[in-house]
């Protein structure tokens, strides 16, 4: 079950934003999830680092 059927009152109430990201895994080994979820944030942390670079200075 996900976070989207509860009302958007009740999820501030509970402390749900609308930025949770809900991660749900089975039985995987876990460097096969920590590729999958490095391979899926690539595209942030390129496009934070192309901000930053734009704004004059680097992220750590």
């Amino acid at each position: 079950m996900t976070h989207a059927s509860v009302e958007p009152e009740v999820r501030r109430k509970v402390g749900i934003g609308d930025g949770l990201l809900r991660l749900s895994v089975g039985l995987e080994d876990v460097r096969d999830l920590i590729e999958d979820l490095d391979q899926a944030l690539e595209p942030l942390r390129t496009r934070d680092a192309v901000a930053a670079q734009q704004r004059g200075r680097r992220l750590a």
